[in-house]
């Protein structure tokens, strides 16, 4: 981890770090979340709060983001005044050192909305971590710590952390280096391949990696994401055929889904749809955040669907999240903090599937 522009996000001198750089598989927004924990766990910080301008076009929607996550009650008690939400955020900030991550800052960078959310973001007491795959505007232009692939001896040294866990003890220094080479240093692909490291050893998993990015090669020569996707394979080869058809559906997400949409759209009964969580996590595809969201990369999910299948899929899973919405609704009179937590995680879905819904359901159907 590179010390400087963390050190400079904890001076008195910078109230803010970008971080940067291209990756299709959110290792920005992995890292960003990370730092974030690791800051509150040494106590840096009493708290963070967490904000994706994925779908997001205005201030407002930032502003009630992270009052939901910081403020008792945050929409209940500013209402439709912007200012009050903004005098309420202000003064939780104050009480309580918080750090804040924006998460996938591109998706503004072409937009009106833009200049207002970075003044509002300017005008917060509080530090914050953006990331983004282009460089910000002013005042936001410094303190930017990039990051891509790994250089070698740290991806070689990541390797080494999960040995002590494998069967063999004949893996030696090439076998790492092998593996290190077929992955391209890529960090997201060595997170994914340190389970199968550690039950097979790094030379059979080296050799299982390599016969399938053979096939992906074959099929999408030249593709740089070929060793995450192989990698990912991998992960999905530990789980039982039947869970690995089972969940080809969730490939038509938007970043993970609620528990309970996600049930709804594999018809799962709900001790099924957390016995599959279970097994998505033990095979590092997925994580579990509260309250009842399950994250994960819909492109490592399930691949190659066919029309027929995908129409499907899309339309359970619309259906799904149409289910969701109303239930999240019905949820601010009996537990508004996990109503409001879940809408914000469930955003990208929620706009994603209104708009599905919009081009075959009546207007009546949709604004339900």
């Amino acid at each position: 981890m590179k010390n400087r522009e963390i050190a400079q996000l904890l001076s008195e001198t910078a109230n803010h770090m970008e971080i940067a750089g291209e990756d299709g598989f959110r290792i920005r927004t992995t890292f960003a979340a990370e730092l974030a924990r690791w800051l509150v766990a040494t106590r840096r910080f009493h708290r963070a709060a967490f904000c994706s301008v994925e779908q997001i076009t205005e201030r407002r929607q930032v502003l009630f983001s992270l009052g939901a996550q910081l403020v008792l009650n945050f929409a209940t008690q500013a209402g439709t005044d912007d200012e009050l939400g903004r005098q309420l955020l202000d003064r939780a900030l104050r009480e309580h050192p918080t750090l804040l991550v924006i998460d996938n800052m591109e998706s503004l960078l072409d937009l009106d909305g833009l200049h207002e959310i970075l003044d509002l973001c300017s005008k917060l007491p509080a530090k914050i971590i953006f990331t983004t795959r282009e460089a910000l505007p002013s005042p936001f232009s410094e303190n930017i710590l990039s990051i891509g692939r790994l250089d070698r001896q740290s991806a070689i040294r990541i390797v080494g952390n999960v040995l002590h866990k494998a069967p063999e003890s004949s893996d030696r220094d090439e076998d790492i280096e092998k593996l290190v080479d077929a992955v391209d240093c890529h960090a997201r692909s060595l997170v994914l391949i340190a389970r199968e490291v550690g039950a097979a050893g790094v030379r059979h998993a080296t050799e299982n990696l390599l016969k399938i990015m053979k096939d992906l090669e074959a099929k999408h020569p030249g593709q740089r994401e070929n060793s995450l996707l192989a990698s990912a394979e991998l992960s999905l080869r530990r789980l039982p055929p039947g869970t690995r058809e089972l969940i080809r559906p969730l490939s038509v997400f938007h970043g993970g889904g609620g528990i309970y949409a996600i049930a709804t759209a594999l018809n799962l009964q709900p001790e099924n749809v957390m016995a599959l969580a279970r097994a998505l996590i033990g095979v590092g595809l997925a994580e579990y955040v509260e309250p009842h969201y399950l994250r994960f990369d819909p492109a490592l999910i399930g691949t190659d669907l066919s029309t027929e299948h995908r129409t499907a899929a899309v339309a359970s899973w619309a259906s799904s999240i149409a289910e969701e919405i109303e239930f999240l609704y019905a949820q601010q009179f009996e537990d508004a903090v996990l109503a409001n937590n879940l809408t914000v995680l469930e955003l990208p879905n929620s706009l994603a599937a209104l708009e599905h819904l919009a081009t075959g359901e009546s207007p009546e159907r949709v604004l339900v």
